[in-house]
């Protein structure tokens, strides 16, 4: 008895560590993509302070608060793809069931329908409030 536990604690490890790995990946893809929002947030802030009209700032560093949040958020849309992808195939090791068809499927459909509510919210809502 004791040796079954032995191997279901190993394979629990094991399984923590590639989970590890695949954290980290997901990590550097969202620097990356955060540090690219970084350059590109100038338009996207004017396009939103277009929308909403006056802003202010209270403090010095709210400014720049703010273009790290935008920046983040451009980051996350652009690497939410292959974050999808990254977590898909963590499942298709897991589950035999799913074929890589379906991980490139639900990859992708996971980010049109991301992109179509995002877009919904910006273009459609957003001009309304």
């Amino acid at each position: 008895m004791m040796v079954a536990t032995e191997n279901h604690f190993q394979t629990v490890i094991a399984l923590i560590q590639d989970f590890r790995k695949k954290m980290f990946w997901i990590i550097a893809i969202l620097f990356i993509g955060t540090i690219f929002g970084y350059y590109k947030a100038n338009i996207v802030m004017d396009y939103l302070f277009k929308q909403v009209g006056i802003v202010i700032f209270i403090s010095p560093a709210e400014g720049f608060i703010t273009k790290l949040k935008v920046s983040l958020i451009i980051g996350v849309i652009i690497s939410i793809p292959f974050i999808l992808f990254i977590l898909a195939r963590f499942l298709k090791k897991r589950f035999s069931a799913i074929s890589s068809k379906d991980i490139l499927l639900l990859s992708f459909s996971s980010y049109i329908l991301f992109v179509i509510g995002a877009g919904f919210a910006i273009f459609l809502i957003m001009p309304i409030c």
